[in-house]
């Protein structure tokens, strides 16, 4: 049970202690600066904490759902756009991508990349896809040390050319929204304003900046895309789900953040949509090591079992 409690336990049981964890955002294009989701040091985790937790609170949310809704409204203006020019087929994945990466640009940039007004994926989020496509294998490369350092010697240059395209495009995009300002109620208005000692650096602005925009916009899709066919093909309770929404909504002005947190039928299935459409699966990949002074025995075998009632 302490081997199991070192390895997954809480801050709290940790305090003294930290853990490594081995992915693919551990290869850091700024030497010595790590993102909130491989910081290794609790210190830095729990400082990135405090800073970004009030831009993603209730409150935040609330300040920030006129920036989703016009996103969404054009969204809703594309879809219908494809079905009065008779379009047979929609790709809604391709869709929801448009709109999430262009809401976490206005997020994270102060900017909307500009995708879902051309319906088209700009050459950095097709980096994107290639780069999550390849985060197993380079998570099995660094997992062992030795084959970590044969591909230090040979990586191609074409791959190093890539990563340090890809850090710079959000690198640039920060320094422009720092430089113009914002009133929006992005993310860095909501953490610049934090105090001295507690401030991120430069560094660590352009590195999150690229951890937000994955972890914002790619994560979103899957959830999105399995709601929205379970919602429309699996006939299983349709009716009442159905019901729920139109009974309650007469005008789509109607339609916030706030007024649909209580339907029961849609957060059901977006609750279970979680479970069977797991968000970015390879993350049930990532190996912690456990920390250099938690005790090499086992009482439990294993972490507590649930029965089922």
């Amino acid at each position: 049970m302490d081997v199991y409690k070192g390895v997954m336990g809480t801050r709290t049981y940790l305090h003294h202690t930290s853990f490594v964890c081995l992915t693919f955002a551990d290869r850091r294009d700024i030497p010595g600066i790590y993102g909130i989701n491989s910081a290794a040091a609790h210190e830095d985790h729990r400082r990135y904490r405090a800073l970004f937790a009030p831009a993603f609170s209730e409150r935040a949310l609330k300040s920030q759902e006129p920036l989703f809704r016009s996103h969404v409204d054009l969204l809703v203006s594309k879809l219908s756009e494809a079905v009065e020019g008779g379009q047979p087929v929609v790709d809604m994945a391709k869709l929801f991508q448009l709109t999430t990466f262009d809401i976490m640009g206005e997020l994270t940039f102060g900017k909307s990349l500009g995708q879902l007004d051309t319906t088209t994926y700009s050459h950095w989020v097709r980096s994107v896809f290639d780069s999550i496509r390849a985060i197993p294998i380079a998570q099995l490369i660094q997992y062992y040390p030795l084959l970590q350092a044969i591909f230090d010697l040979v990586e191609p240059q074409s791959i190093r050319d890539m990563k340090y395209n890809h850090f710079r495009f959000s690198a640039d995009r920060v320094d422009r929204r720092l430089e113009r300002g914002s009133d929006k109620p992005d993310i860095w208005n909501l953490v610049l304003s934090a105090q001295d000692d507690k401030k991120l650096s430069l560094e660590e602005m352009y590195c999150h900046a690229d951890v937000f925009m994955l972890a914002g916009s790619e994560t979103s899709v899957p959830v999105d895309v399995a709601l929205t066919y379970s919602r429309l093909c699996i006939q299983d309770n349709h009716a009442p789900r159905t019901h729920e929404a139109r009974s309650r909504f007469q005008k789509e002005e109607a339609i916030t953040m706030e007024s649909t947190a209580p339907l029961k039928y849609l957060n059901a299935c977006k609750n279970l949509n979680l479970v069977t459409h797991p968000i970015l699966l390879y993350l049930s990949t990532i190996k912690r090591a456990p920390p250099l002074n938690t005790p090499h025995h086992c009482d439990d075998p294993g972490p507590p079992q649930v029965k089922p009632k």
